[in-house]
């Protein structure tokens, strides 16, 4: 069975983790059963979804989802969202100015 992950953008992954965001954070395979059978018990996933998840986690192991999200992940990756954020407004800026002076 092939199973593929869809990759969110990382400002929804932000605001908004999915059960892949905290499988990426366990060690063990041990550890991301617990997850998905939380997941699927607080009704985030559905019983189709959680058996797609282990069934690849039984034959791929727990980074079949992803590298291990180290602590400071999400900082990291907002600061890198506010940095691009920054650079196209100041970019924006210089355009709107020079087109103000000619």
């Amino acid at each position: 069975m092939k199973v593929k992950l869809i990759k969110r953008p990382t400002s929804d992954e932000l605001r908004n983790p999915d059960v892949i965001s905290f499988l990426r954070r366990a060690e063990t395979d041990e550890q991301a059963l617990e997850i998905i059978n939380f997941c699927q018990k607080r009704g985030e996933i559905s019983e189709e979804y959680a058996n797609e998840l282990k069934v690849q986690l039984g034959i791929y192991g727990i980074r079949s989802f992803g590298t291990k999200k180290e602590p400071g992940y999400y900082e990291k990756k907002y600061r890198e969202q506010q940095r691009k954020k920054d650079e196209l407004t100041k970019k924006q800026k210089e355009e709107e100015n020079q087109q103000e002076n000619e």
